[in-house]
């Protein structure tokens, strides 16, 4: 199970391994995407912000992702009676419905609030977990936050640094940078979560067992 699925005794180690070649494998993806001649950048957005063919193909694998774990995880915690795993498979579903419906683009510049909810959220999660483990930090989470964070700091500030050093009009090959810098690392965090939701659901359904 280690192999493929987190638990909340995974090593700093294991969990960067897992964080590490979930970037390497999106990073690929992207490459390939671009040097066939295909819109990367529209891969890993939403796919109704664009309408060509492969427009959402990376970011739809994201959202099946977090739908699949956030179930698994909301049964297993029901049934396991797990409050921390139950709470982890419902921000992994709401998670996953914001981003299948695009709620928080609709915020327009809001957004940020609703960036923030998720992030006291995931920490309240986090929390959760690290009381069941003996105060020990649980790394999936940790690093999860730590992509997202890394995320929404690049959508907050990468559009107003191009327009401070007069970059904006000039050289759109940097807006499309920014998209990757932003999706790159949310689709590792998501990887992450969703490891870690699975391999929680799974060590539940052993205890209730």
């Amino acid at each position: 199970m280690s192999a493929l699925f987190l638990t909340r005794s995974a090593s700093l180690f294991e969990t960067g391994r897992h964080l590490f070649a979930a970037i390497l494998l999106v990073s690929f993806c992207v490459l390939l995407l671009y040097f066939t001649g295909f819109d990367a950048v529209a891969a890993l957005r939403d796919g109704v912000l664009s309408d060509q063919p492969e427009a959402g193909l990376i970011s739809n694998v994201g959202i099946l992702l977090m739908g699949v774990s956030a179930l698994f995880a909301l049964v297993r915690g029901l049934y396991g009676k797990s409050v921390p795993v139950f709470a982890l498979g419902a921000f992994c579903g709401v998670f996953a419905i914001d981003d299948a419906l695009l709620l928080h683009e609709k915020l327009g510049s809001l957004e940020i609030l609703l960036f923030l909810c998720y992030g006291i959220s995931l920490l309240t999660v986090l929390l959760s977990f690290t009381r069941g483990n003996d105060g020990h930090l649980v790394w999936p989470i940790v690093l999860a936050l730590a992509a997202f964070a890394a995320s929404v700091a690049v959508d907050v500030t990468w559009e107003p640094m191009l327009e401070l050093f007069d970059l904006k009009q000039s050289s759109l090959p940097l807006s499309r940078v920014g998209f990757c810098l932003e999706d790159i690392p949310k689709f590792g965090g998501l990887v992450l979560l969703s490891s870690f939701a699975i391999g929680e659901g799974l060590v539940a359904r052993r205890k209730a067992s």
